[in-house]
């Protein structure tokens, strides 16, 4: 090979590698695609591909393998999953999406909505029956040739010139995946053309095309066709080339002569008076002919004329066929369609596009942007409705309260559902919260056209005919009255405000059932507004007649009560009035008559009533009218009102109503009230229908069922003969107290005192001197009662005896008396102070004999002495000390060893029950967890005698407030101790040093360093600058509450066993779960015995305490069998392990039959999709039941599709043919696609051979 062809070869290589970067993964991918395609290795999908506006997108929408050009830059096109990959890297390619299948979804129901009451009207001299207008019906076709559809036929191929006889045929049958071509050359001809005896190929995927001699495209045929001419092309020689598919095959074709002449391949209308255009979109012909009967019945109900009527009877219907014979159809279909219908709109004076079809998948809001077929959908529907077009769509029929089906989803569309004749919604009919203006129309048991016949069908199919029909009626009345077309909204606004509301409990919205005849005669007759007399009473005799209209009137007049008619003038155009009259009390009717410049005319009624006397009201009970206390909560009010017309009557208690009532005659009236206690304001008010008003005077009562509350409390409880007893006591009522008293009484002696009279509460400081009462126990018994004699009592006891002496001395262990804080004598009932004194080391006290409690309290600690028994003069001694722990002989216990962290001494010969002694401690310098509590009950010369007990774990220590409390007897030492401190020479565990390397560097625990604590190289602590804690009154604390750390974690997953298909994306969520109470960082790794992908099999985790985390873990299964995976959380000091069973099965082709199990991918489901006819479909299954379906696509496969389900199973044995079953899911490919890197290729690599080139050429000459 020459250097330069090796140059050249070189450089195409480079161009396609750099190609192939430079444009690749800019595509903007369906998230339904994405999901197919994730989960498909091969196999073919139906797409929806939009290009960019480049030269080599251009290049992409030239003819080839595809099946459809749809708007904005957009194909549809069927490709192998390896193009699919292709297109998704192209960088010309803007956006991927799954081409969905679509469904379709009927006379006496036309007087239902009163259109045969509409017919009768007339504008311009013309019945609004339709005429003038189009409706274009996007469905299965339809039968032309129904007398009551106009009866008509096609007139097609006229041709010229001489016919030879000439025989081709294709391979009967033909091969899939080839591409055949032939020649026809016939010298001697200068235009020809062939005629296909029959052409049979798998419809829309095989395909027969012929070419002119320069291979430009003359026509292009799919699916079943007989008795077929092509386009004449110039020249002798014409090109046919059969393209099939990877999947089904068929017969081919027979061409049996050609022609040396002209042919007109155009279909033509003009004999027919109902149908006036069509296309077949399904088969790319100009034939819309029915083979389903479902475009037929639809057809029938917007426009039938004949043996029934449609709504609209005198419309004329532009058809186009989306659907085959199965009734499925893709969404590109559709959007060709609308297409078409707006390209003829204006030559057809289209109105309204009828559309009964939609998808499997339902929306509970608008749809326009979630996904690219809705997305384009909704722009093909917003460029109908900008030319004045609406658009009807049924909801579908799958019973759904919260969604709807698309395109019914799209924002700008007239969404239709069904009614039975009884005027309720039908049950099938999909609707939703967010699609509250759904309009409703008849849809269950409609008789329409069906084949050459009639049938009864259901569905929202049947519903959204007769909306269709009825807008051509509406915009035949508005541009008759106001010369413009109707905006679709003012339509729908039209239909809304004048239909009957029918009530749906499923979502609790009254939707719109369309009433043709309102929303014609709204439009024509004229609309009267009573702007006064108002349907009310007036409390004036000077009544004004006045009306708003919206048309200009001929004239308009009033009669009351059917009197004698008074005529009106008008002061602008809408404007009619009337001077006022001047009428007595009484009531009144007036109708006001117009008539309008079109003829129409109109009436409306008001009720009206003249009344300017007040209402007269008065109370009749209670009595007296003021400050009345009943002791019931019922409270029985009798009111007595005289006023002739309808009046209401209010009772305010504490201004806020409490009753209401409507009064229609003059009456009494009792009232029942059921309150609680309190004081009650009340007054009753009274206005009439005429807005005059009246009102009783206002009064009070109150309502007290509740005995007053009392307390009462003797602060000193023993008192020395002659002293005050003090008591508190404390009376309230929620009304009003009458008295409050007290007795003081014993067997011998009894009076009693009063204390207040008539206030709502009492607190009171009693003081009672005992001189006049010997010595003894008495009862002291307080009294209140209230204004209705409710009573209350409480009783206590008090002593009076004589005195004695009491001395109580502090002193430490050498002899010394010891001033404290204070020392105090408490009644030991109710800790009331009998004596105190500050700052000395001794207390006298003259006090009754009895018992006492004890308090001393001093920096070093708190004593309590409880229950001391003072009977006679007496004397207390206490020894209070704190020790010196240098002294103390513990050579016992191994505890007291240099760990002392305080001691202290208490001794007393008090004659107490038990004593509570409380020991502060400094917290910052002790480890609680490490204190321990030691107690000796005889300690003699800094020695226990009887052994050190160990209390800690009966001693109470209040850890918030660093104080430990002991319950002791006399003779006792106590000793608080730890056991290992900062500075014992030992690195406990809550110590750390601050580096591994120890030398040198400071000690701390948990971020405290004390003092300059060095480690050795072993991490011993070197103690020469540590705080000297043996030797000091406080305690020694590292770190308050710091514990122990504690690792642990869970995982949860949700299942134990999980399902799946080979091939299919799996997820599995699970949560793991910090237990513990410290950061875990640790690895979740993940493995398995199947043989699978995983998208991520290794995760970081870090979880503080308590926190969790969840994650979702994506993979898929490529083998058959049963297998598990593990799942492993890997830390230091955490190893949790987990398993689940994964079941995969064989993978299903993606196919639109298929029903998905409940533990199938959403792939499943979404490859499931499909749009089809909205018709309530009867099939019985092999075993002979009978069940409706909502489509015919729901069907399942072995069932057989009936008219009715009434039919027996011997009679479906007759059933010659069965219906035609969807076909099944075929490819289609793209021949182009493969050439697309070889242009990237070139567009990249060209520009740099003319480079290197251009640089050979300068070395030469240099």
């Amino acid at each position: 090979m020459s250097k330069s062809k090796c140059m050249v070869a070189f450089i195409l290589l480079v161009g396609l590698f750099l190609a192939e970067l430079c444009f690749s993964y800019n595509t903007q991918i369906d998230k339904k695609l994405y999901s197919f395609y994730t989960s498909q290795k091969d196999g073919y999908v139906d797409v929806i591909v939009k290009v960019k506006n480049s030269s080599l997108g251009k290049f992409l929408l030239k003819e080839g393998g595809i099946r459809r050009y749809l708007r904005d830059n957009a194909i549809a096109i069927r490709v192998s999953m390896s193009e699919l990959k292709r297109l998704i890297e192209a960088g010309d390619i803007e956006q991927i999406g799954l081409d969905r299948k679509v469904r379709p979804f009927l006379q006496q129901s036309v007087p239902l909505i009163r259109a045969n009451d509409t017919w009768k009207l007339r504008a311009d001299g013309i019945n609004i029956s339709g005429s003038g207008l189009s409706v274009c019906v996007i469905d299965t076709g339809i039968n032309y040739m129904h007398p009551d559809l106009g009866g008509c036929k096609l007139i097609r191929n006229n041709y010229t010139g001489n016919i030879k006889s000439y025989r081709l045929e294709s391979p009967h049958e033909y091969e899939n995946s080839t591409t055949y071509l032939w020649d026809i050359t016939m010298p001697g001809f200068t235009k020809i053309a062939v005629h296909f005896k029959n052409i049979s190929t798998e419809a829309n995927y095989d395909y027969v095309k012929v070419y002119d001699k320069d291979m430009r495209l003359l026509s292009l045929y799919s699916g079943a066709h007989e008795d077929v001419w092509t386009p004449s092309a110039s020249g002798n020689r014409i090109y046919i080339k059969l393209i099939t598919d990877t999947y089904v095959s068929g017969y081919g074709f027979y061409i049996d002569k050609v022609i040396n002449g002209s042919v007109n391949t155009t279909y033509s209308w003009s004999n027919c008076t109902k149908v006036i255009d069509g296309y077949d979109i399904y088969n790319s012909d100009q034939d819309p002919m029915d083979d389903n009967g479902h475009g037929t019945h639809v057809a029938g109900i917007i426009a039938a004329n004949g043996n029934i009527y449609g709504v609209a009877k005198d419309a004329k219907l532009v058809v186009l066929k989306v659907f085959p014979a199965n009734g499925e159809a893709t969404v590109s279909d559709v959007i060709a369609a609308i297409d078409w219908c707006l390209n003829k709109s204006k030559e057809y004076n289209i109105t309204v596009i009828s559309m009964s079809l939609g998808t499997d998948e339902l929306y509970d809001s608008y749809c326009d942007n979630s996904d690219i077929e809705n997305e384009l959908m909704a722009n093909a529907i917003d460029d109908a409705v900008s030319m004045n077009i609406s658009v009807v769509v049924a909801t579908g029929n799958d019973g759904s309260t919260s969604g709807v089906s698309s395109p019914a989803c799209i924002k700008n569309v007239i969404r239709v559902g069904s009614t039975t004749k009884s005027d309720t919604i039908s049950s099938f009919t999909n609707r939703g919260a967010n699609f509250s203006d759904i309009i409703l129309a008849p849809g269950s048991s409609i008789n329409s056209t069906w084949n050459n016949g009639y049938a009864i069908k259901d569905g929202t199919s049947m519903a959204a005919p007769h909306v269709s029909g009825a807008i051509a009626l509406i915009v035949q009345a508005y541009r008759s009255e106001y010369g413009i077309m109707p905006l679709p909204q003012t339509i729908k606004d039209i239909i809304i405000n004048t239909s009957k509301k029918i009530y749906d409990s499923a979502t609790d919205i009254n939707f719109s059932r369309i009433d043709v005849y309102s929303a014609v005669t709204s439009i024509l007759f004229p609309s009267i507004k009573i702007e006064s007399p108002l349907n009310r009473a007036y409390n004036t005799s000077n009544i004004h007649f006045n009306i708003t209209v919206n048309k200009a009137l001929i004239n308009a007049t009033f009669s009351i009560n059917n009197g004698t008619n008074s005529s009106m003038k008008n002061d602008t155009l809408f404007h009619w009035y009337n001077t006022s009259y001047m009428l007595e009390d009484g009531h009144y009717n007036v109708t006001f008559y117009v008539q309008a410049i079109n003829n129409y005319s109109n009436s409306a009624t008001a009720h009206f009533i003249v009344d300017t006397t007040p209402p007269k009201i008065d109370f009749i009970q209670p009595t007296p009218k003021n400050n009345k206390i009943i002791n019931t909560t019922t409270l029985y009010i009798n009111i007595s009102i005289n006023e002739s017309n309808p009046s209401t009557l209010i009772l305010y208690l504490n201004d806020t109503m409490a009753f209401a009532y409507n009064i229609h005659n003059s009456e009494w009236l009792d009232i029942t009230l059921n309150l609680s206690d309190g004081k009650y304001e009340y007054y009753a008010w009274a206005n009439d229908s005429a807005g005059n008003k009246n009102q009783t005077e206002e009064r009070n009562i109150s309502i007290d069922t509740t005995p007053p509350s009392l307390t009462l409390v003797v602060l000193n409880p023993e008192v020395i003969e002659g002293e005050n007893i003090t008591f508190l006591l404390n009376a309230t009522d929620n009304i009003l107290l009458s008295t409050v008293w007290y007795t003081i009484s014993n067997e011998t002696f009894s009076k009693h005192y009063i204390v207040s009279h008539t206030s709502i509460f009492g607190e009171y400081t009693i003081n009672y001197n005992t001189s006049n009462i010997s010595i003894g126990s008495y009862n002291l018994t307080a009294y209140a009662n209230d204004s209705v004699a409710h009573t209350t009592h409480y009783s206590l006891r008090f002593t009076v005896s004589q005195g004695v002496e009491l001395r109580v001395r502090i002193r430490d262990r050498e002899g010394v008396e010891k001033n404290i804080s204070n020392i105090a004598i408490l009644y030991q009932s109710t800790g009331w102070k009998r004596n105190e004194s500050y700052n000395t080391s001794t207390l006298y006290s003259f006090l009754p004999a009895g018992f006492w409690k004890i308090e001393i309290i001093d920096n070093t600690f708190n004593a309590t002495l409880f229950n001391v028994n003072i009977s006679q003069n007496e004397s207390i001694d206490m020894v209070i000390d704190k020790l010196n722990e240098s002294k103390i002989n513990v050579a016992d216990i191994s505890q007291l060893t240099r760990n002392i962290a305080k001691a202290v001494f208490f001794h007393t010969n008090a004659s107490a029950s038990y004593t509570i002694i409380k020991i502060p401690y400094n917290s910052s310098r002790l480890d609680e967890t490490k204190m321990s509590i030691f107690v000796c009950h005889n300690f003699t010369n800094y020695e226990c005698k009887d052994g050190w007990e160990n209390i800690t774990n009966t001693t109470s220590i209040d850890y918030d407030n660093d104080i430990v409390s002991l319950n002791l007897t006399a003779y006792s030492a106590i000793v608080i101790t730890q056991d290992k401190y900062c500075g014992d020479g030992i690195k406990d565990e809550w110590e750390e040093c601050d580096n591994t390397d120890f030398n040198g560097k400071t000690c701390s625990t948990y971020g405290f360093a004390y003092g300059n604590l060095l480690c050795s190289n072993e991490c011993r602590i070197i103690t020469s600058n540590c705080y000297n804690i043996a030797k000091t009154p406080a305690i020694f604390i590292p770190l308050k509450k710091i514990k122990k750390k504690v690792y642990n974690a869970t995982i949860a997953l949700p299942e134990k066993v999980i399902k799946g298909r080979v091939g299919t994306r799996l997820a599995v969520p699970l949560t793991i779960h910090n237990t513990g109470n410290s950061v875990i960082n640790a690895e979740l790794i993940i493995n398995s015995t199947c043989n699978l992908t995983l998208y991520k099999p290794i995760y970081d985790i870090i979880l503080h305490p308590g926190d969790e985390e969840n994650i979702t873990i994506h993979f898929t299964p490529s083998q058959v069998g049963s297998c598990v995976l593990h799942f492993y959380l890997l830390h230091e000091k955490v190893k949790l392990h987990k398993e689940l069973r994964l079941e995969v099965m064989k993978k299903i082709p993606c196919n639109y039959n298929h029903v998905c199990e409940e533990w199938e991918s959403k792939e499943c489901k979404d490859c499931a999709k499909k749009v089809c006819i909205q018709v309530i479909t009867p099939a019985i299954s092999p075993e002979g039941i009978c069940k409706e379906f909502p489509t015919p696509c729901d069907v399942p496969n072995g069932w057989k599709i009936v008219d009715k389900c009434e039919k027996s199973v011997r009679e479906l044995k007759e059933i010659e043919q069965e219906r035609k079953k969807p076909s099944k899911y075929t490819p289609h490919t793209n021949p182009y696609i493969p050439y697309i890197y070889i242009i990237h290729g070139l567009m990249v690599s060209l520009p740099i051979a003319f480079l290197l080139l251009f640089v050979k050429f300068w070395l030469n000459m240099t």
